[in-house]
């Protein structure tokens, strides 16, 4: 028997199992990327951090005359 026979183990086994494991959750996010809002992927809010402060303001209260 070799080194790498069936039979004695191999040292590979749990790493190929975490390797299926990766390529099926790929195969899966590639499935549900038309029906996910996953437009966030594409572009990076960069801008925001140097954008203005809003103000937020309330409206006047409206007076009921008459």
């Amino acid at each position: 028997m070799s080194a790498a026979s069936p039979a004695r183990g191999c040292a590979a086994a749990p790493r190929a199992l975490v390797f299926l494991l990766h390529a099926m959750s790929a195969w899966v996010l590639a499935a549900i990327w038309p029906f996910a809002r996953l437009v966030h992927v594409w572009s990076a809010p960069v801008a925001y951090l140097w954008r203005p402060h809003v103000v937020h303001r309330r409206r006047p209260a409206l007076s009921r005359k008459g």
